[in-house]
């Protein structure tokens, strides 16, 4: 009796050992970093979009010592962040951040706050259905741990958030709260990989522009994606975006802040509209992607990693 008396209380012993090392991983409190990033815009026009960010909330509750300030989304892509500002939480998952976005002025208290600057030079003040501030509130869970350096990345689509209205031709404005709601994600960098690729077209497929759109396997549908619903976003169910761009090794993208998954790429041509500078939808281009050596339609994304892949394309759908 006595040895099984022993035995009980060194499991107990043991438990309680393992039970307090958990605790020393996820108890406390741990920096936060808050990063924004953007991904591009549809119109060729469209030179900045400026945001003025004034307050940010962590489930309903200001950052404390946070600053206001005025960003330049399209100052920041491919992966290039700016930081918000950082702050010390509790560990522990959290579940919504609050971006109050000032439309009225800038950090400097000029006005607007929020506009967006055409390549003219024009300031286009973004209009909503509010006045004054307006609550942009995110839905997603992420944690906070204690033995990481925790990175939160707030990825603003502008080409979901900011619609153009073909009444006044240079008029702006942030879409319905749902979909502006949709438009921006929630990345922890110890979650997320990246997407570097090169890019080689067809001499026979006139695009003046390509855009490649990242997918969760599975999700994509030609005969939804391609068509403009009530606030004219097409591909609106893409995770992400990036332009093919011309550098000195090639055609080349990069779409970033991944979490791990598979992912189809969808590659897309475009014109530009001479007379306002919009790109409009050519066609869906066939294009075939090599991984490591293996030709297929997906990419698998792992935390922390890179991959590289190439994609040619054949033809058009």
């Amino acid at each position: 009796m006595n040895w099984l008396r022993f035995g009980i209380l060194l499991a107990v012993l043991a438990l309680s050992g393992a039970c307090g090392s958990n605790d020393e991983v996820t108890s406390g409190s741990a920096k936060v970093d808050f990063e924004i990033t953007d991904a591009p815009s549809d119109d060729a026009s469209v030179k900045g979009v400026v945001v003025t960010i004034a307050e940010l909330k962590i489930d309903g509750k200001s950052v404390e010592g946070f600053q206001k300030q005025t960003v330049d989304l399209k100052a920041y892509n491919e992966g290039n962040t700016k930081l918000l500002g950082n702050t010390t939480l509790q560990s522990g998952t959290r579940g919504n951040i609050t971006m109050v976005l000032d439309l009225d002025s800038d950090a400097n208290g000029n006005a607007p706050g929020c506009y967006v600057l055409t390549q003219d030079n024009t300031k286009h003040k973004l209009q909503s259905t509010g006045t004054g501030l307006l609550e942009l509130a995110i839905n997603k869970q992420w944690t906070v741990r204690t033995e990481l350096e925790n990175k939160v990345v707030l990825d603003f689509d502008i080409r979901k958030a900011i619609t153009r209205s073909e009444n006044t031709g240079s008029q702006y404005s942030f879409v319905a709260a749902e979909d502006l709601r949709s438009s921006v994600r929630v990345v922890t960098r110890e979650n997320a990989g990246m997407i570097r690729g090169s890019f080689e077209s067809n001499e026979n497929v006139e695009s003046e522009k390509v855009v490649v759109y990242a997918y969760k396997k599975g999700t994509f549908n030609a005969a939804t994606e391609t068509q403009s619903g009530e606030n004219q976003i097409q591909f609106r169910n893409a995770v992400t975006s990036a332009e093919v761009k011309a550098s000195i090794t090639g055609e080349t993208y990069t779409l970033a802040f991944l979490e791990s998954g598979e992912y189809e790429l969808h590659f897309i041509g475009y014109n530009v509209n001479e007379s306002d500078g919009r790109l409009v939808y050519g066609a869906r281009l066939d294009a075939e992607s090599n991984v490591n050596g293996n030709v297929g339609n997906l990419v698998k994304v792992d935390a922390g990693a890179t991959v590289q892949i190439s994609s040619s394309v054949k033809g058009i759908f």
